[in-house]
């Protein structure tokens, strides 16, 4: 007779308060996102905080917008880390805001929402052909440039810079302009001891042509019918106004850098002129006209859709700051109350697994992390990142954030090669499941190859396998329907399930 050992449940501690916490959710996981729930973390003890995002992965544009060899810049992310790690904080990747869950479904199940989800869109140019940005548009006083990122252009090695002559010629306006402006003096003196002298470039040289007072008026198509771009006309301008003249030069790549605009969602005001939502402060405006302005009750902006695409990541901190200062005043008002408690994470958690949403937690962004310096390593590089949805929510799938099905694949994989055998079933025993709390029984057999197969507990087992016969007890369904938000949980592939070895003391089974 095999005999299996008993099993311990293993509860959650919860800490309990008078009142509900005040559950609050932050839309978007860039710095923005991040600065804004660490402030109100920091600023009231009795709130939770979930941050979710588009993406599988947190950080925005510090992790896809930084460069390599900026490391300093990056360093952030420990930050923002240890705030995602806070117990009273989670982070949900791969949830679209209009897709996965919709605004007005958020503002049900959390008592304020902070949209921090940035400028994801580009600006339109406007000409016929293709949507671009402009470039040199103005001249080289008002390049619209830091010194440092004009220094570090130009200083990479053996570049031949061009500009011409006539561009470098001030205006009265330039030099009050300059006068005025230690950064514009500071940015035109760089350019202007830039220019290389004018000799003929050495084979392979690279060159760097600055075209100021010209923009894009249209892109031309190729003459040999290929579909590829084939020039790009210019219009010149001056910084007063006067009869336009048009140039072409040809060109095979155009790449555009003039910023980015956010996207507006249902239900949400939007202004498309400006690219961001109506606001004061953070708090978002439903009606903003002069005299007679009303606010969204529990709605708040940060960051890009706050303030449009400007600054610097340290930005975002003050601009978060603002934004928890309406919080807090809300708070303090009784705007915002959770006298009447909002479901939070567990209602969001449950429409997600409704729609078949694969959630990524923090703990799962940990495996790509860790993926990602592993084949980093093997290149002698810090990280070798995972570019695609599918590679991403492949290494996810091990932190049993997918599907059911995703899961219990894993489960067997997992378990046959960890105990080097084919024979193992699944039997799950579900005891009222309610969606809240579902107790789940899950039981893990070894069985030899003639033992009758049949979904349920075999009467007997080999006596080689008698020893090793285990058991995974789960406390609640939603552990296995869906990622578990408790950051005290077991990091295994069960969260916070317990593997049970050996025999009562009679040697029979429990």
């Amino acid at each position: 007779m095999a005999s299996i050992g008993k099993f311990r449940w293993i509860s959650r501690r919860f800490t309990t308060h008078p009142s509900a916490p005040l559950r609050i959710c932050v839309v978007g996981s860039g710095p923005a996102g991040f600065y804004t729930a660490e402030k109100i973390l920091k600023a009231h003890e009795k709130v939770e905080v979930d941050v979710i995002d588009r993406l599988p992965t947190p950080f925005g544009l510090v992790r896809s917008g930084v460069a390599p060899d900026h490391p300093e810049t990056k360093i952030v992310t420990n930050q923002f880390s240890r705030v995602a790690r806070n117990e009273r904080c989670s982070f949900f990747g791969n949830v679209c805001l209009g897709s996965s869950v919709t605004l007005p479904e958020l503002r049900e199940m959390y008592n304020a929402v902070v949209l921090t989800y940035g400028a994801e869109s580009d600006r339109s140019l406007g000409i016929p052909g293709r949507k671009v940005y402009l470039v040199g548009r103005r001249g080289p006083v008002q390049a619209a440039c830091t010194a440092k990122e004009l220094r570090e252009v130009l200083g990479i090695k053996d570049l031949r810079i061009h500009i011409q002559p006539a561009d470098l010629v001030t205006t009265p306006a330039d030099e009050i302009e300059m006068k005025n402006n230690r950064i514009r003096k500071r940015v035109y003196e760089l350019l202007s001891k830039a220019v290389t002298p004018a000799h003929a470039p050495h084979p392979g040289q690279r060159e760097l042509h600055f075209v100021f007072f010209r923009k894009p008026d249209k892109f031309l198509k190729s003459n040999d019918r290929s579909g590829h771009l084939g020039g790009v006309q210019l219009e010149k301008t001056i910084l007063k106004e006067c009869p336009s003249f048009f140039n072409s030069e040809v060109q095979r790549l155009s790449l555009k850098s003039i910023g980015y605009k956010s996207i507006a969602i249902d239900g949400l005001p939007f202004d498309s002129k400006k690219g961001i939502v109506p606001n004061i402060g953070g708090r978002v405006l439903a009606d903003a006209s002069k005299d007679h302005m009303q606010y969204e009750t529990g709605l708040y902006v940060c960051g890009w859709l706050k303030r449009g695409p400007t600054g610097i990541i340290g930005t975002n901190l003050h601009c978060a700051e603002e934004t928890l200062s309406c919080i807090s005043d809300d708070v303090d008002k009784g705007v915002l109350t959770s006298n009447s408690p909002k479901p939070g994470r567990d209602g969001l958690l449950q429409l997600l697994d409704s729609r078949n949403t694969r959630v990524v937690t923090f703990d799962a962004w940990e495996k790509i992390d860790a993926e990602e310096k592993r084949r980093g390593n093997l290149k002698n590089k810090p990280r070798e990142k995972l570019t695609t949805w599918e590679e991403l929510l492949k290494v996810v799938r091990e932190r049993l954030s997918g599907t059911p099905a995703d899961r219990y694949t894993y489960i067997l994989e997992k378990f046959q090669a960890e105990l080097q055998t084919e024979y193992i079933q699944i039997v799950i025993l579900v005891q009222g499941f309610d969606h809240a709390l579902a107790r789940c029984q899950i039981f893990l057999h070894m069985v030899s190859v003639d033992q009758d197969s049949s979904m349920g507990c075999p009467s007997e087992c080999s006596p080689q396998h008698k020893k090793s016969t285990m058991a995974i007890v789960m406390k609640s369904a939603k552990q296995w329907d869906r990622p578990h938000p408790d950051k005290h949980v077991a990091h295994d592939i069960t969260y916070s399930a317990s593997i049970v070895f050996g025999q009562d003391e009679k040697g029979q089974r429990s």
